[in-house]
């Protein structure tokens, strides 16, 4: 059988999957492979498509795809199965202007509403406010030049340690974890139709991870990496509560191979009896 490559792409977050992949195949299949490429947050992400490729326009972009994917300055989309679009933009924060200032009859439930407005413009407004991602934007540019399968993943909520500390903890309303899982389902309800509408297919943040609705549990979040310069996870800075570590980049790993399992036909993984979930397999290879 012929191997299948992952091209993952994304920001810092992205550091969390390599190291479990290292640990642990997850069930994949021998000729399975992923490859990386990120840039650091900050970084602009300017690609130009040039003959079927993604090629960073500055030095600094194609320095950063080299280190992380281990020698290749683009992407050349016909060397990949399918895609991995990791965080860059894709955040739950995008949501929080919207159901502070706004709500529709419904929300007078958890509390008072400044601007009532219908569900329906709430919906439009939510999906507005995350379509300028830059996930969506490589996408797009994927979409142009390949057809292979495209699977875009937000970036983390943050660690369940920062929700006191937060607007959200002194909000009437979003200072409840209740309201909170309707916020998550808003939020996950317009990824879905903005990526389907550009011929991608999101994945949520899997709730095995939350310590309450759009916060993370703190398990996760100790010892969490970040994408630097030597190819490598290195040990979170003190107060980074958006990074996660390897314990969740397995388990958002896991749930990316199976749906890639899925919509290949069975090419991804090894027979399911085989692929226990992600938290186990990884504590059983410490």
């Amino acid at each position: 059988m012929a191997g299948y490559s992952i091209c993952l792409i994304g920001n810092s977050h992205l550091a969390a999957l390599a190291p479990a992949w290292r640990k642990d195949r997850l069930g994949a299949r021998p000729e399975v492979s992923p490859v990386y490429f990120g840039m650091r947050a900050g970084h602009d992400w300017e690609l130009a498509v040039r003959d079927g490729a993604l090629v960073p326009t500055d030095e600094e972009g194609q320095e950063a795809f080299q280190r992380s994917s281990r020698g290749h300055r683009s992407i050349v989309t016909g060397d990949y199965d399918a895609f991995v679009i990791y965080g860059l933009g894709f955040q739950a924060s995008k949501a929080w202007p919207l159901f502070f200032e706004y709500g529709c009859v419904e929300d007078l439930h958890w509390g008072p509403v400044n601007q009532l407005i219908s569900q329906d413009c709430f919906a439009a407004a939510l999906r507005l406010a995350i379509s300028g991602a830059t996930a969506l934007k490589v996408l797009a540019q994927i979409r142009s030049v390949c057809a292979a399968p495209a699977i875009i993943c937000p970036m983390p909520f943050r660690s369940e340690a920062a929700f006191p500390q937060s607007s959200l903890g002194s909000h009437p309303r979003l200072s409840q974890p209740e309201y909170l899982a309707r916020v998550a389902e808003e939020f996950h309800h317009a990824c879905r139709a903005v990526c389907a509408k550009r011929g991608g297919e999101f994945i949520a943040q899997p709730e095995s991870t939350w310590a309450m609705p759009c916060f993370t549990k703190s398990e996760f979040v100790l010892g969490g990496s970040t994408w630097r310069r030597d190819e490598r996870g290195e040990t979170k800075r003190k107060g980074d509560d958006k990074h996660m570590n390897d314990r969740y980049g397995a388990v958002m790993l896991q749930a990316i191979l199976r749906r890639l399992d899925e919509l290949s036909g069975g090419a991804v993984l090894e027979k399911e009896s085989q692929a226990a979930p992600a938290e186990a397999r990884l504590q059983a290879a410490e």
